[in-house]
């Protein structure tokens, strides 16, 4: 029996609770062999029925609930490496579909959609570089955003788009299997990043919202629909922009000292605190916006000015709280 990578997925919460007939629970596990972003996703669901069934011995579940349970956790926020798995894996096969003609098509980034793969091979390779997972760094040891950006891009121009798209996927599946097995204190490691020395779970959820970013400005320049990603990633990169806000928000000199209350609607969504934490008392001001608009909006894939929201308390904070969003788009 063999099963695609999208029914494989709708089995994983099945074959975690030992729910799946044999002929099934084999061929997910012979997709498993093949399939890190799955795998990721089995070992997290098996930690989660784990966790259940000490919990059902000393208190039973129905079976009914205690599949609806695993199921709950399985559409909460996306860790890193599924994040990041998800992003890399929606690009992969969207760059299965581009025509000859298509890699010449210019960006919203401002490079072409060739050069934009080559951009984020830059990014990736640059987080397996300080990680010590590649000996060797297309960047030439670059640092800096840009320069580095342009010096992996000019030494791909004259090459095929598929030997680009190739060496991108491969720096990618090293840092997603590095993702899918680091814990704790290595998802703590700390590397400039941006002129500041970031987590790399930080630094890899940063990548993988890139990444989503830069697949809309192909789909884009390629007349292609945009989509949006999973509520689970969604919430993900919505938490992310909770956490960078806080620190942004405070360091202004009309906002210091003041608090805000993040509502992003639509599947994904949800009510976050800027910053992050519990408050005892009301937030100076509540900003609710959608959860897909206020992303592209952190992506800078929509000005301030574009964004339709409501703000609730002082205004001119919100106001502010928006345009600091907006602020963290980089190329």
């Amino acid at each position: 029996m063999t099963i695609t990578h999208e029914e494989a997925a709708e089995l994983l919460g099945a074959w975690a609770l030992d729910a799946c007939e044999g002929a099934e629970a084999a061929s997910v596990e012979r997709h498993l062999a093949s399939c890190a972003e799955c795998r990721a996703e089995a070992v997290a669901l098996s930690r989660a029925a784990a966790e259940l069934g000490e919990l059902a011995v000393s208190r039973p579940l129905p079976p009914d609930r205690l599949q609806a349970s695993v199921a709950e956790l399985a559409i909460s926020a996306s860790t890193p490496a599924v994040l990041f798995g998800h992003q890399v894996h929606t690009l992969a096969g969207l760059l299965e579909t581009i025509g000859p003609e298509e890699w010449v098509a210019s960006t919203a980034a401002g490079w072409t959609v060739h050069e934009l793969v080559a951009h984020l091979l830059a990014g990736t390779s640059y987080v397996n570089w300080q990680l010590g997972l590649v000996q060797a760094d297309p960047g030439g040891g670059e640092l800096v955003w840009l320069p580095r950006s342009e010096s992996v891009i000019a030494g791909h121009r004259a090459n095929e788009p598929r030997g680009t798209v190739h060496e991108w996927r491969a720096h990618a599946d090293i840092l997603h299997r590095h993702l899918v097995h680091a814990a704790g204190r290595e998802l703590d490691v700390a590397m400039p990043w941006l002129g500041h020395d970031t987590p790399l779970r930080v630094v890899a959820m940063i990548h993988a919202f890139e990444t989503w970013v830069h697949a809309e400005d192909i789909r884009q320049a390629t007349r292609r629909s945009p989509v949006a990603p999973s509520p689970a990633d969604l919430e993900s990169m919505s938490r992310l922009a909770a956490e960078l806000l806080g620190p942004a928000l405070g360091a202004s000199p009309t906002a210091r000292g003041q608090t805000a209350r993040l509502v992003l609607t639509g599947a994904g969504g949800g009510e976050l605190a800027v910053p992050p934490g519990e408050r005892p008392t009301p937030p100076d001001v509540t900003v609710t916006a959608d959860v897909v608009s206020f992303c592209r909006l952190v992506g800078g894939r929509i000005r301030p000015a574009d964004l339709s929201y409501r703000t609730d308390g002082d205004g001119e904070l919100g106001r502010e709280l928006v345009e600091t969003a907006a602020s963290f788009a980089f190329p």
